[in-house]
């Protein structure tokens, strides 16, 4: 029997311990990692060390109730594993809401009598303001370096008492307040376990953060069903192509969002159609706009509401039969409508009360009837349909914006009450992207215009916001001034009746979002660039609050969703676009990047004199030339012992095993390994920790060359401190650059920051060494950089002259940009830089280790999962990893002498590539069968058409992921279209300059086929 939280992850180690519970990318938007039920009781157990080792002890179980520890960090899988190690040694787990004011925190600290609250970095200044307030111990939060790969035994409190300790809180949980600050809601083991067996037993995708019921009580209920959830990368914005690309790399059979995300869906029907491969798409925090909805559901979502109380659990959905086309009618979930009472409030309006007898009732706040909550949630019933209840508001006033912001209208609406002019204020904007207001004269304000009458009581508006969350401030163009006269429901006491108040004014209501998201009447300012730069830099001081440069990123800078929304707002109002306002994306600030760029786009749309928005070429020649200047070398004294190398990447594959090969090579003195981390603790554990998966192992005497440090390729200096910074220059004489960030979902323009101007960065580093010569550089590019070459032609060792010949991928463009980069260095100074472009690296040829969600080792895992594999008519070129290793340090002039008479041959590019390539269909399916592996031959369209018919749980049956990449390639083909070779590599300059380019293994003939299959088949799932 299950007791506490604990239990529940006991209990699946016990039962199902390699059953993948969360996944979680590990940086880029679908790289996903999935955790089993083992790890994540590995974790706790190392976590609930280390918790004890920064201080925090065990709870007591003699006390009578849990002591509470808080945690005040963004969502994400750290997150996860902190919740349950303080959980695991005995902790209430207080999960604060990041977008709380400081006085809002310390009084839900005081109510919950916490005095422990795990954050990160970036909460550290709110913190010490909460301490100056109240007594109060800070931790960080666990990174994975705590957790991760820790030989912790099993952690064992304790005894106590099961059925005391599941009486005592578990969770708590905040509201977000209708009046004023919010309050702490508190859960007991026992409550959350009566909530948990409300899953739907589905693999599941959620977009809540963790601090929101919804997506805590989730990520629980999918633990408790043993059905995976995926996370998203909260530290992304939410876009539209991100959800796409995520959606589309999952295929999750249910969604769970809030209704904001619905909206940004709704706008492209690819998200739509992917939305429809989906079970179930579950919005809940707020209504979804009847207009979103029923497009999804036209176009075959299957979309429902999700509806209940952090008090009280899931009460009700609107789950329904097929041809039910009653999407936003709620029902109640089984066996609960006898443990709920519908109590009429006025005409046609019910509050949801839930009863003492509710089993997931964990809080109640009223006696009529005895120990219920009242949720303040009214709902009207359907018209003829029994027992199905539309949500219409919330009796205690707030407002839920559409991406589940709750609006507290109060404080906005008695500010603006304060005027003389102002008889009533009634906020509003329920299931809206910003709110408005409705403004009744008084009878000083009756003799003057609408204008007058708004230019008079607009500063007391502005007061209202200045108080109030940069979510719930109010734009000039919702306030909606009323006709003299204007009579409005009100109760005995005079106060209004909001739900009738919205329904008598519901016109002027839509009347006004309709004017201020789509009307053109005052788009009349023509602006030129450098004007349009201006205007939008005091547009965004003024209307947002935030302080920008031209150049800033919007991401970066910390730009949300929300401000994002009014700024498209007030683009379409104030500005003229040539009359293609709705042609704006709402999503044109994440799209654009920085207001340089925001300026281009918005002049070309009003007129074509003006220069285009540049295109992804014209962008990568400027990025070219932008990075491609550089301060000459000065030469030094400095002298060296051995070769000093900086590499980057690290944590990856190849950049482990250059590491590795390195660390073991008796010239190199010192390995300083860049990292992205933020102590050089956490850089340090990471790369060890990543030998160790790579199945890599360094001595104590290669360990002790390794230097790996927390630094930013972003930062000119790379982080690294003025003495550092100096003792690197002093011996530096090899840069190895192989870290890039492989996600095929961004633009070029997304790769600058951290790749393209990290590279000018490390060119700089070289140029700057205190030695005769600076140091040399050597940049891992990839085939991707001319990916793009016309069919049959060959790619020269040397660069690559048309840009548009690059992969279109943002990666592949980056590359080709970086080359070119690296070759201006060349010519503009003295240094030795050379491109490496690497082809598609396998597993290494000692181990076979080949990761089997990689696209190619998923393609052969089908030949299990649907008893075939295409027959293709392309050659490959698979290079070992650690062979690819071995020649990038060849060619550096690391473990052998410099190539002579190479070092200012600035058109020579490796091509990194196995000069032995083999077919697909004639070489490689025989190679297979003779593996062991069993397979019919078919054609591509054929093979598309079993991955169809295929299980497609992804957890069963992994090559489902990729049936949409080669759809678009075979799947709706009415003919077999094969695969044609691609343009050829040319290795000359390769084979020649290094000795293992000579001796790379003929996959087929030396066996390795056989040596990556083993390993696939140790990997691949029983189920399978």
């Amino acid at each position: 029997m299950l007791h506490t939280i604990d239990d529940l992850i006991k209990q699946y180690v016990v039962e199902s311990k390699d059953t993948p519970l969360v996944g979680y990318p590990r940086e880029r938007l679908t790289d996903y990692e999935e955790h089993t039920a083992g790890n994540i009781d590995e974790y706790m157990n190392a976590g609930a060390a280390r918790l004890q080792e920064l201080g925090l002890q065990p709870a007591n179980p003699e006390l009578e109730e849990a002591p509470v520890a808080a945690i005040l960090a963004p969502s994400s899988f750290d997150y996860v594993v902190t919740l349950l190690s303080l959980s695991r040694i005995g902790y209430a787990v207080f999960c604060l809401s990041t977008r709380l004011t400081v006085p809002a925190y310390s009084q839900l600290l005081e109510q919950a009598g916490c005095q422990i609250v795990v954050t990160v970095d970036q909460y550290a200044s709110t913190v010490a303001q909460i301490q100056q307030e109240r007594k109060l111990t800070s931790l960080q939060l666990l990174h994975s370096t705590d957790y991760r790969n820790k030989q912790s035994g099993p952690y064992v409190r304790s005894t106590y008492d099961p059925t005391k300790e599941s009486k005592k809180r578990a969770l708590i949980i905040h509201s977000s307040g209708s009046t004023g600050n919010p309050k702490p809601i508190y859960l007991t083991h026992a409550a959350c376990l009566a909530n948990f067996p409300k899953h739907l037993n589905m693999r599941a995708f959620t977009t809540s953060p963790l601090f929101h019921s919804h997506g805590l009580y989730e990520l629980f209920r999918s633990i408790y069903s043993k059905k995976i959830i995926y996370l998203c990368n909260y530290s992304l914005p939410l876009t539209r192509q991100g959800l796409l690309a995520t959606l589309q790399h999952l295929k999750p059979d249910l969604f769970h969002c809030v209704p904001y995300v619905l909206k940004l869906l709704c706008e492209s029907e690819e998200a739509i159609q992917e939305l429809s491969n989906c079970e179930l798409v579950l919005y809940a925090g707020s209504g979804c706009p009847e207009d979103v909805g029923d497009r999804l559901v036209e176009r075959g979502v299957n979309l429902a509401g999700n509806y209940g109380a952090t008090e009280t659990g899931r009460l009700m959905t609107s789950f329904r039969e097929p041809g039910d086309r009653d999407w936003n009618y709620l029902r109640f979930q089984p066996g609960i409508s006898e443990h709920v009472l519908m109590d009429k409030i006025d005409e046609n309006l019910y509050e949801c009360v839930a009863l003492e007898s509710l089993p997931s009732i964990c809080a109640t706040n009223s006696d009529d009837p005895p120990n219920s909550f009242r949720t303040r949630d009214l709902f009207t019933p359907h018209p003829n349909r029994a027992g199905l209840w539309k949500y219409a508001t919330r009796l205690d006033d707030r407002l839920t914006l559409v991406n589940g912001e709750k609006v507290l209208p109060l404080p906005i609406e008695g500010r603006i009450r304060q005027e003389l002019l102002v008889q009533e204020a009634a906020v509003f904007g329920a299931g809206r992207t910003v709110p408005g207001v409705l403004i009744f004269r008084a009878q000083e304000g009756e003799s003057m215009t609408d204008e007058e009458y708004l230019a008079a009581v607009w500063s007391a508006v502005q007061a209202a916001n200045v108080r109030a969350e940069t979510f719930s401030r109010i734009p000039k163009d919702l306030v909606v001034i009323l006709p003299r006269g204007s009579s409005y429901p009100r109760t005995d006491k005079g106060t209004f009746i909001r739900a009738k108040v919205y329904d008598k004014f519901k016109d002027q209501i839509d009347r006004a979002y309709e004017q201020f998201e789509n009307s053109t009447a005052s788009s009349s300012l023509l602006l030129d660039l450098p004007e349009l730069e201006e205007w939008l830099l005091e547009r965004f001081r003024d209307e947002l609050h935030v302080e920008l440069a031209l150049d800033s990123d919007f991401f970066q800078a910390g730009i949300d969703s929300l401000q994002c929304t009014r700024m498209w707002s007030l683009i379409k109002r104030e500005l003229d676009l040539g009359g293609r306002q709705s042609d704006l994306s709402r999503n044109v600030l994440y799209e654009s990047g920085n207001m340089v760029e925001l300026a281009q786009h918005l002049y070309s749309m009003r007129t074509a004199e003006g220069k285009q928005p540049k295109d992804e070429l014209s962008l990568m020649g400027d990025m070219i030339a932008k990075y491609s200047q550089f301060q000459p070398h000065q030469p030094g004294k400095a002298t060296m012992e051995g070769d000093v190398v900086l590499l980057t990447g690290a944590t990856g594959t190849l950049g482990g095993h250059l590491l590795a090969q390195l660390a073991g090579h008796a010239n190199v003195s010192r390995i300083w390994a860049l990292t992205r981390a933020v102590t050089d603790d956490e850089a340090s554990a990471r790369v060890f920790a990543s030998l160790e998966t790579h199945g890599l192992h360094l001595d104590a005497t290669e360990r002790s060359k390794v230097v790996p440090f927390a630094g930013s390729l972003s930062l000119a200096d790379l982080g690294l401190e003025g003495a550092r910074s100096s003792r690197l220059k002093e011996s530096l004489s090899v840069v190895i650059h192989s870290a890039w960030a492989v996600n095929f979902n961004l633009g070029v323009k997304s790769f600058e920051d951290q790749h393209i101007r990290g590279t000018h960065n490390l060119i700089q580093l070289c140029l700057s060494t205190n030695t005769p010569q600076p140091a040399r550089f050597f940049f891992c590019s990839s085939v991707s950089a001319a990916g793009n070459t016309p069919l049959g032609q060959t790619v020269r060792e040397a660069p690559v002259e048309d840009l548009k010949y690059a992969q279109s991928t943002g990666y592949g463009r980056s590359k080709v940009v970086t080359e070119h980069i690296v070759r201006n260095a060349m010519l503009a100074t003295s240094i030795h830089a050379r491109v490496l472009r690497l082809g598609q690296l396998s597993g290494d040829s000692v181990r076979g280790n080949w990761n089997t969600t990689e696209a190619i080792p998923l393609m052969i895992q089908s030949a299990l999962t649907t008893g075939a594999l295409p027959t293709i008519n392309e050659e490959y070129s698979w290079l070992p990893m650690d062979y690819a290793a071995r020649i990038v340090l060849e060619l550096a002039g690391i473990t052998q002498a410099l190539p002579a008479n190479r070092s200012q041959d600035t058109d020579l590019v490796y091509n990194v590539q196995n000069p032995n390539t083999f077919h697909w269909t004639t070489d490689l399916l025989p190679a297979l069968d003779r593996c062991g592996l069993s397979f019919d031959q078919v054609t591509p369209l054929e093979w598309v058409k079993r991955l169809r018919k295929s299980d497609q749980n992804p957890e069963r049956n992994p090559p489902v992921k990729l049936t949409g990449f080669f759809a678009d390639r075979y799947g709706n083909s009415t003919n077999d279209k094969q695969m044609r070779s691609a343009a050829r590599y040319e290795t000359a300059e390769t084979a020649k300059d290094s000795p293992t380019m000579r001796c790379i293994p003929d996959l087929l003939e030396e066996g390795l086929i056989d040596k990556y299959v083993r390993y696939w088949k140790t990997q691949w799932t029983d189920g399978v």
